[in-house]
Parts: structure tokens; C-alpha cells; sequence
């Protein structure tokens, strides 16, 4: 299975692995093969702490089935992930806030419903102003912020 994701090249091949969370829960996220059990993540964590946009990651031994577990982060990438949760907002401010994280540079994903979205901030991005921008927005209970203390 393979899949476009925002800042990827288009004829990249990319393959799903996973991070094993508490509960029997996995987070399935999008990785670049580089050889010998390591992967650059290419999509944006929602939930898993301490992983992030193009961290590169070795694969754990004895992986479940066709599953590969993500084991131990390699390099990390300078990038931060947070999960937001729109809870309090409606359409109109959601797409403006996202239209804000556009021109701050900031990558979003939609995960699971519409309400739930991974964000990225590059280390190229002002991560104080992202934080703050974010920040004030959950103090308004526009938004719930995921992970944001944890990352």
C-alpha cells in the first residue's frame, strides 16, 4: 500500500509502519524505506509522543506478521508534532486557523474525523509563535491542544 503525503515527492514510495501504544492501540503512519530496518516517517503523528515529521526510525526485531514496529528513533528530524482537536470551533474559524498555520508555514493532516488534525512545525518555522498562536486558542476553548506539554 502506498500513499501521497504532503512533503513528499510524487514518485516516492512510501510504507506504513507502526508505533505500539498502550491498550493495544497502534498509531499506523507513513515512512520512506532507507535500508536495513530504517524508515523516514513522511506523515505527521497525532498521538505518539517523541516521534516526529522525518525523524528517522529502526524498525524493531521480530515485528509482528506484516507489521513493522517502529523500535528506537535514529535521528531526529528538528520537527515537532501536535495533535489539535477542534472541539469548540466551528467550520468558519477552523478554516481560519488552518489558513494562519498555512502562512506560518506549519503542515497539518486530517486524522480520523474532521475534528482531529496532526500539525507540524519545522525547525526552519517560529515554534515560540506557532506554541503561543495555539495556545491561545485552547485558553479560548476554540481548540484542544494533543501533546503539546508531552513532545
Amino acid at each position: 500500500m502506498s500513499l501521497q503525503v504532503s512533503g513528499t515527492e510524487s514518485d516516492e514510495r512510501l510504507e506504513r509502519i507502526f508505533y505500539a501504544l498502550p491498550y493495544g492501540i497502534d498509531e499506523g503512519l507513513w515512512a520512506k524505506p532507507l535500508g536495513k530496518g530504517q524508515y523516514e516517517l513522511r506523515s505527521i503523528p497525532l498521538i505518539t509522543p517523541n516521534l516526529n515529521f522525518k525523524d528517522v526510525v529502526q524498525i524493531r526485531e521480530g515485528s509482528v506478521g506484516e507489521r513493522h514496529y517502529i523500535g528506537e528513533v535514529v535521528r531526529r528530524s528538528g520537527h515537532k508534532a501536535y495533535g489539535i482537536d477542534f472541539e469548540g470551533a466551528d467550520e468558519s474559524q477552523k478554516h481560519k486557523i488552518l489558513d494562519k498555520l498555512d502562512s506560518m508555514q506549519v503542515r497539518y493532516e486530517n486524522h480520523f474525523e474532521e475534528a482531529l488534525f496532526a500539525v507540524d512545525i519545522a525547525p526552519e518555522c517560529d515554534y515560540i509563535g506557532v506554541c503561543n498562536y495555539l495556545k491561545t486558542l485552547e485558553q479560548q476553548r476554540i481548540l484542544r491542544l494533543i501533546g503539546m506539554d508531552s513532545k
